[in-house]
């Protein structure tokens, strides 16, 4: 337990504290109670400190009491000096403000002489005002006289000095005079406005009830109040401007409208001109524009014959455009023709043109910039009106519908050797072979038919792919209903060559024919046009015959561009289409071979990209029908389940749809497409659902006997569709082919047709008949043994027989290969 400090530690604690600031150190006293018994203790130690330091203090003192006293004395001279210098600072500020007084009193001086020159400068000013003024007035009470006397001008020139007089005087804003002479000026010069308005009422009568015009001079005014000094004091009062926008108003309602609008053609005939009056007369024959001419002619003298130079000149400006801009359109523009018929009367046209142009230039007026610009472009406005006319022909042959449509025929001429005698008696018996490089691939290889695609039998067969050269195209013509004329020359041994020309026929419109007849009038006019450049009649439109030798290809991009819309309105539109481009791009052909007087023109390029048009609206409604049978086949679903419902309902429907979607499509387009070109579009298509339903059935594992039942039905019910391509025989035949039944050609068209035979028949067959059918038949030409060999397995349970038949057809395939 911790000792308790004495009284004496703690007292000498407290005065540590409060004189030194600083601590005990021991614990002891620091955690100890300052007890009340201490209380003495410590007052006693605080008091003996106190006594120390006043002790301390005072004999500090006494050791610095001299120093004291010394600056108690410095002190005192510093208060006095202090005083001094105060006393000393009121002396200077009080000279400082006798000094600013004398200042204040010569600037009142001065102020007051510069007020005393202002008041005699502005009494100077005022004496040189009251002079100007004075001066004025009298130059005003004259030019009041010569107002009086019609002397406009001078009084104008005058008013015009006396106003320059009082520019220098325009701050003077208050001064009452100058107001009064500013507004008697103003008066003045509304006085000689008001009296010339009315003097030129006077020489310049309209009357618009009666569609004349009277220019006149004022006998009363003497000359000095004719129109030429009017003009010149409204050029000087600065009102010239409004004064010929009124002109050029009045003149527009009575003469010039009735001339230049285009309702009033059949109403107004012209001018006439009686001394100083021009007149709107009647006719019952229409103005022309050679007439419109003659009669702006006559307006225009006349304007400069009865108005002063100073307001036609700016007359002219606006006048001339305004009346150039309704000449050309719609007048001009209307008179332009759009054949080399009409280009005698359009050339007298031009002349005219051009003498009234001469008339404003000798004139010495403006503004026939426009006019001289339509002379100089004569050519192309005459191209732009032609360019306009024929498209807007090739329009409204489009939009007037297909019109009554034609037969046409395509006629070619192949030469056949003497060894060629078996082709042409299966040409002559309707038994086409050539067919399509594309056809040809698939009957030559049947077992690749169902990996090769559909998509392109009808492009090389219609000459689509881009690859295929034209010559082949022409070489693979296909037409059972191609009449045969074998022409055997007399001349010739019964081994010489030999020709057929072969024909066909098919449906156009016609807005070939329209086109056509179109083109050919641009040819012609074309090579009429560079064969007559120095002929007077045509040299006006002479340089255009290099660009109407453009405007074909023009006509032809705009029938390529607007035909699918309006073609898109029938049913069979891209059908007739096709016809339509290839008949007119034979055309062209024709004309090209055509020997010319101007051969320039050549449609190589047109007919390429022609032929390239109809093709692609073939292959694009191909390609549609394609995509409607595929959509139909898809509702089968493969034929998976096909004697089950809902899927054999749906299974049958697919089919029915089908069969009637082809049917629809024949009916459609065999009054369109020749016949060569039906079986073609037919076969393509029938191709392409026999295609798939060939994979579907392929693809299907496992086959019952119910199902393969059906499957045959829905074969039979496709196979159905071969009365489409029976022949027709636009010769008569012998007795011997008439008494043989017709073979429809569906193999020909539709080269996996027998493939699709062959399968139907593998559906409902037995395991003998297949094999049969593989070793002796032709079977093993459409599938390969792989093929046959799944179709067994698919349709057939696992049996010793099936092993052996599939033994057989892969041993017969093994030794044949």
């Amino acid at each position: 337990m911790p000792s308790e400090p004495s009284s004496k530690q703690l007292g000498e604690a407290v005065l540590n504290s409060i004189s030194k600031g600083i601590y005990p150190d021991s614990e002891d006293v620091i955690s100890a109670e300052l007890r009340p018994s201490a209380f003495s203790i410590v007052l006693e130690l605080l008091e003996d400190a106190r006594r120390e330091l006043k002790d301390h203090i005072r004999n500090e003192i006494r050791h610095v009491s001299p120093n004291v006293d010394e600056w108690i004395v410095d002190a005192k001279q510093l208060h006095a000096d202090i005083k001094a210098s105060e006393e000393e600072a009121r002396e200077i500020s009080r000279a400082a403000l006798e000094g600013e007084e004398r200042q204040d009193q010569v600037r009142d001086a001065a102020n007051k002489r510069r007020l005393l020159r202002e008041e005699l400068d502005y009494n100077a000013t005022l004496v040189e005002i009251l002079e100007t003024i004075n001066g004025i007035k009298g130059t005003l009470d004259i030019a009041d006289e010569r107002v009086d006397a019609d002397h406009f001008s001078e009084a104008i020139d005058m008013l015009n000095d006396c106003e320059a007089q009082l520019d220098p005087l325009k701050e003077i804003h208050a001064s009452t005079a100058l107001e009064l002479v500013r507004a008697r000026i103003t008066g003045i010069r509304w006085t000689i406005l008001n009296r010339i308005d009315r003097y030129w009422d006077t020489l310049i009568v309209f009357k618009p009830e009666k569609r004349r015009v009277e220019i006149r001079r004022n006998e009363q005014g003497g000359s000095l109040s004719d129109l030429p000094a009017l003009a010149s004091a409204l050029e000087k009062l600065g009102v010239l401007n409004s004064k010929l926008e009124e002109f050029l108003e009045n003149l527009g309602k009575v003469i010039l409208s009735p001339l230049l609008e285009p309702h009033l053609k059949a109403e107004e005939a012209g001018v006439t001109i009686q001394e100083n009056t021009i007149k709107v007369i009647k006719s019952q024959e229409p103005i022309n524009v050679k007439g419109l001419l003659d009669d702006l002619n006559d307006v225009i003298r006349f304007l400069s014959t009865h108005l002063p130079s100073t307001f036609t000149i700016p007359l002219s400006q606006v006048l001339i455009p305004n009346i150039t801009s309704k000449l050309i359109s719609p007048w001009l523009s209307d008179d332009v023709p759009s054949t080399l018929e009409g280009l005698p009367d359009f050339s007298e046209t031009v002349v005219r043109v051009i003498a009234f142009r001469h008339t404003i230039h000798s004139l010495g007026w403006q503004g026939e910039g426009d006019l001289t610009d339509w002379i100089e472009n004569t050519p192309q406005v005459w191209l732009s009106k032609r360019r306009e006319t024929s498209l807007d022909m090739v329009r409204e042959t489009l939009s007037g519908g297909f019109g009554e449509c034609k037969k046409v025929e395509r006629v070619e001429t192949e030469r056949l050797a003497p060894g060629d005698g078996l082709l042409a008696a299966n040409l002559t018996n309707h038994q086409d072979t050539a067919g399509s490089e594309d056809a040809k691939g698939q009957s030559g290889n049947g077992h690749q038919t169902h990996s090769g695609g559909d998509e392109e039998e009808d492009v090389s067969a219609w000459g689509l792919d881009e690859d295929v050269a034209d010559e082949n195209q022409e070489s693979v013509l296909e037409s059972t209903n191609t009449v045969l004329e074998e022409i055997v020359r007399p001349s010739q041994a019964p081994n010489a060559d030999r020709e057929l020309v072969l024909r066909e026929t098919y449906t156009i419109t016609k807005t070939p024919e329209s086109i056509l007849d179109l083109i050919e009038q641009l040819v012609q006019d074309a090579d009429n046009l560079a064969a007559s450049r120095s002929n007077a009649t045509y040299s006006s439109v002479a340089p255009a015959s290099a660009g109407l030798t453009s405007l074909p290809s023009l006509i032809l991009a705009m029938y390529r561009a607007s035909s699918p819309y309006h073609y898109s309105k029938h049913v069979s539109g891209n059908m007739f289409l096709y016809n339509d481009s290839l008949w007119l791009a034979e055309q062209l052909s024709r004309i090209d071979e055509t020997p010319r007087s101007g051969g320039s023109l050549k449609f190589q390029s047109d007919v390429i990209v022609l032929e390239n048009f109809g093709k692609h609206a073939y292959k694009k409604e191909m390609e549609s029908q394609r995509n409607t049978l595929r959509d139909l086949l898809a509702r089968a679903h493969g034929f998976v389940n096909c004697t089950a419902e809902p899927f054999a309902s749906e299974c049958n429907n697919a089919v029915n749809a089908i069969v009637d979607r082809i049917r629809r499509l024949n009916d459609h387009w065999k009054p369109v497409l020749s016949q060569s070109a039906l079986l073609q579009s037919l076969g393509s298509l029938l191709s392409t659902v026999i295609n798939t339903i060939i994979i579907d059935i392929e693809d299907m594992n496992d086959i019952s006997e119910v199902e393969s039942q059906q499957l045959t039905r829905f074969c039979n019910r496709i196979s159905n569709l071969e009365d489409l391509f029976l022949p027709t025989h636009d010769i008569p035949d012998s007795s011997e082919q008439a008494s043989q039944p017709d073979v429809p050609l569906t193999a020909v068209y539709a080269p996996n047709w027998l493939r699709f035979q062959f399968l139907a028949n593998i559906l409902e067959s037995s395991l003998a008949d297949i094999r049969y059918m593989w070793t002796e038949g032709e079977l093993r030409l459409e599938f390969s043994a792989e093929e046959i060999v799944d179709l067994i397995e698919a349709l057939f349970v696992d049996s010793e027989h099936r092993r052996r038949t599939i033994s057989a057809i892969r041993r017969s395939s093994t030794g044949s290969g």
